[in-house]
């Protein structure tokens, strides 16, 4: 009797996520696609308990299994391990950190039906997440953003064709942050569709404490200036009044942080991104604000 193939792989990267990775866990246990799926989780040299804790739905995923991704660091090789092990024709990218809404798995794997490569919402909001404290709410229309001038999908909401995937190499392993958007403007340059995905939905959850929000922001920002250099030669855009604003709005609006806690994070947010522009840009020897 001939298997049936396996339409979409989950694949989540994993490093110590045992305080979060149950409630993704729980998530996925609730989908239920009308085609056969599977979850591969690849675990990047987890020290804590974050295997025991899969091991708990092992019986109620459907082909729910660890692989091992610890020969490197970095959630680019992670996932691209996890990839490689996958068999499924879609797949379908999350975070151990983020909760799916229910019917994601049929919806990003359906918009894969009419796309190389597509990319969901995130919303704020993840159970346990203290999305109020960063005075921030994060919503990308459509599925996709637009970032050096080409459309953007983040990996913690992201579904590629199997063969697109591996015909691009996956995702760079030497960009530690910020290798959605790499992987995202590399897809269009090699001529593959990105499109959004509005049913398939994520509920993101930001840093637990201000300052890892804040660093995750300054990181995300540093790394963009190298990204632009990479890609500038096929397309890639400064977007200079974008981050001039940013910058008279940490400037002019300094005084804001007197207003209260939700304003103040605002602007430390906006700061931190500007400083990870300006050390990113002296680093890549090519500015871009």
């Amino acid at each position: 009797m001939q298997m049936e193939r396996l339409k979409a792989s989950v694949v989540i990267p994993a490093k110590d996520a045992s305080a979060t990775i149950g409630e993704q866990l729980e998530a996925l246990a609730a989908q239920d696609p009308p085609f056969s799926w599977e979850v591969v989780v690849a675990d990047n040299r987890s020290v804590d308990s974050t295997r025991d804790v899969i091991a708990g739905y092992m019986e109620r995923i459907p082909g729910l299994r660890v692989v091992d991704a610890g020969e490197r660091p970095g959630a680019s090789y992670a996932r691209n391990v996890g990839a490689a092990a996958a068999g499924g024709d879609h797949l379908l990218f999350c975070d151990a950190d983020d909760v799916v809404r229910s019917g994601w798995v049929e919806h990003l794997s359906a918009a894969l039906d009419r796309a190389d490569a597509v990319g969901g919402l995130l919303e704020d909001g993840a159970v346990g997440s203290p999305s109020g404290l960063h005075g921030r709410r994060e919503r990308l229309q459509g599925g996709v953003d637009r970032a050096l001038g080409f459309r953007r999908a983040l990996s913690s909401n992201l579904g590629v064709r199997r063969e697109v995937f591996f015909e691009l190499g996956g995702f760079d392993e030497t960009v530690f942050y910020v290798e959605d958007l790499e992987f995202s403007i590399r897809l269009q340059v090699e001529g593959y569709t990105l499109e959004g995905a509005s049913q398939a939905i994520v509920n993101y959850r930001p840093g637990d404490t201000l300052r890892s929000d804040l660093r995750r922001q300054y990181r995300w920002a540093k790394i963009r200036p190298s990204i632009y250099k990479r890609f500038r030669g096929q397309g890639a855009q400064r977007e200079a009044l974008r981050g001039l604003a940013r910058w008279a709005l940490v400037i002019v609006g300094s005084p804001s942080v007197l207003l209260g806690v939700r304003w103040r994070h605002a602007w430390l947010a906006r700061a931190s991104r500007c400083a990870g522009h300006l050390v990113g840009s002296v680093q890549a020897r090519c500015f871009c604000p």
